[in-house]
């Protein structure tokens, strides 16, 4: 009789949140890089270049971008990064549906905003229009070759 009761309890049906952290982390970092990647080649094929540059996020990396010095930047990214976005996922991941917290919304859409942004050329402080992409991604690759190995 103790058995029936055990599985009829919510807490004998719904593993613990232990269980599948791996396969949400997972999952979450794949629907990131699909986001990124399709956001990327919409934002590529579709958009004219510098499309997002009157966009909020890119006034607000202009305005880190004025802070003077490395420090001021550093430490308006800082604040920007620590107190605006973290308090946004402390109070989404504080909603669930479900039991999926809201918290992923804001990888996801991170995820398809920065893609928007790369795709597009629209970065604040610099400027690939005469780079062609995979140029680019070869000039990249070097770099990192010389620094990684």
């Amino acid at each position: 009789m103790d058995t029936e009761n055990q599985e009829a309890t919510p807490s004998a049906q719904m593993p613990g949140p232990e269980a599948n952290v791996v396969s949400r982390v997972l999952l979450l970092y794949g629907a990131y890089n699909l986001f990124h990647n399709v956001a990327y080649l919409v934002g590529y094929y579709l958009l004219t270049p510098g499309a997002m540059k009157g966009s909020h996020p890119a006034a607000i990396a202009t305005w880190v971008g004025k802070a003077p010095g490395f420090w001021g930047q550093f430490g308006a990214t800082l604040l920007l990064n620590l107190l605006v976005m973290g308090s946004i996922c402390v109070a989404l991941n504080l909603q669930r549906v479900r039991t999926v917290p809201l918290g992923y919304l804001v990888t996801l859409f991170l995820g398809f905003t920065t893609g928007l942004f790369l795709g597009s050329n629209s970065l604040a402080a610099l400027d690939l229009a005469g780079v062609p992409f995979l140029s680019g991604t070869a000039t990249g690759l070097r770099r990192c070759k010389g620094i990684m190995f």
